[in-house]
């Protein structure tokens, strides 16, 4: 799981979409939609996986941090060694952007407006914020999930959008939502990436507060992706889950 910390800035990152925009042979207009879809970077904090514990003391500490004992005899000289060094923690695969400019991508980078994609949810609040609302290239409409389709009754909502065919992805972007002025109400989700040989990306991530728009774009891009799926394992107490839109920006 990754916390959110400090805001850092997101020049480096605009300049890498935009080599990776120049590589592709993207005409302007292109490479300027998917570099003005980066905000300001929100960096994961490090932190101790799970049941990792501390380096043993090296001979010097515990030395000094027992009491006297009486001498013995010993037939072997005392080596004195240096605490073992932890193994560095791996890096993470995502950084969570706050977007600055969260006008809806058009087809040519966001891959879930063009044919044959389909999404499917685990619930639908009414009728009227029904699973397309959050494909549909509109900020105004909304998706909610169902009012018992929470984790407080032991239930997860889930977004999954499926490809036709296999496809390059960069990033997944989130809109909250407008319609009911509710705004971004997830606070942790789970993003899974899969291909047809199996899991590509499974992480993970914690949101700032108070936030509308945000964008989850991978440190290392992912080929023959064939699904994505967002599950809300966290939100905001008494609140429905909802979003305007998930865009998923790769290339097919």
């Amino acid at each position: 799981m990754m916390h959110l910390q400090v805001p850092l800035r997101a020049q480096r990152l605009r300049q890498t979409l935009g080599i990776l925009a120049l590589c592709l042979g993207l005409q302007g207009c292109e490479a300027i939609d998917l570099i003005n879809s980066v905000g300001t970077v929100l960096a994961p904090a490090s932190s101790p996986s799970p049941g990792q514990s501390a380096a043993p003391p090296g001979l010097l500490q515990q030395l000094f941090s027992k009491p006297s004992a009486a001498p013995t005899a010993s037939a072997s000289p005392i080596i004195l060694t240096q605490a073992a060094t932890p193994a560095p923690l791996p890096a993470a695969k995502l950084n969570v952007v706050k977007a600055l400019d969260p006008v809806p991508l058009s087809g040519d980078w966001n891959l879930v407006r063009q044919p044959n994609v389909s999404v499917t949810v685990s619930s639908e609040l009414n009728p009227t914020y029904e699973k397309n609302r959050l494909i549909d290239g509109k900020l105004t409409t909304s998706w909610f999930a169902s009012a018992d389709d929470v984790s407080a009754k032991g239930k997860l909502p889930t977004i999954e959008i499926s490809f036709p065919r296999a496809v390059g992805v960069f990033g997944v972007n989130l809109r909250g939502d407008r319609e009911r002025s509710e705004g971004l109400q997830i606070q942790e989700i789970s993003l899974l990436v899969t291909s047809a040989q199996g899991v590509l990306i499974n992480e993970t991530v914690s949101f700032p507060v108070q936030q509308s728009d945000l964008n989850l774009v991978l440190n290392n891009p992912v080929n023959e992706a064939t699904s994505v799926r967002i599950t809300i394992t966290k939100h905001v107490t008494g609140k429905t889950p909802g979003l305007a839109e998930i865009e998923v920006l790769g290339r097919s």
